[in-house]
């Protein structure tokens, strides 16, 4: 149970920790609070404790293009929130469109971000492009970081098409 730092009356938790006691599935329960860091100790040992230990299925030095492809996204939407902080990110469709390992060794990547209303394109683009411009650079400096090697990130901003009935 998390944010057991808002709960007054700590005999609350323990009825609610009885109710799930007999429920399938359950076999310990934990009383957290993420925000201050109270029982977090604990429930990190406990999922060591039943991590299984095996060899690594992957070398994990090694850096796949699927993982390569993941990372972009996740850096590409991390700028994009950083900019955008309403509901306009969770509106946007975001796709890896194109992923290209060039001759010299760089990686072209064009990602697309598709919104709903044109509105939140304009939001999304910036004047003159500046909002997206910013998002772009900031990610292809990140990436050719992570990548160690040159990217060539390619954003795009569109409105999604009316579904005819």
């Amino acid at each position: 149970m998390n944010k057991v730092d808002l709960v007054e009356d700590k005999k609350d938790l323990l009825k609610v920790a009885k109710d799930f006691e007999d429920l399938p599935g359950y076999e310990r329960y934990f009383m957290i609070s993420g925000l201050k860091g109270s029982g977090v100790k604990d429930l990190v040992q406990y999922l060591m404790d039943q991590a299984v230990k095996k060899p690594w299925d992957e070398e994990p030095s090694i850096m796949t293009e699927e993982i390569m492809k993941t990372i972009s996204l996740e850096v590409v939407r991390e700028k994009l929130l950083n900019y955008v902080h309403q509901e306009i990110p969770y509106m946007v469709e975001h796709r890896l469109m194109d992923w290209k390992e060039q001759r010299d060794g760089s990686l072209r990547v064009e990602q697309h971000f598709i919104t709903p209303k044109l509105s939140q394109r304009k939001i999304l683009v910036g004047k003159n492009g500046s909002k997206i411009g910013r998002i772009g650079i900031e990610a292809n400096d990140e990436l050719r970081s992570i990548f160690k090697r040159e990217v060539h990130l390619i954003l795009r901003v569109s409105v999604a098409r009316k579904k005819c009935a």
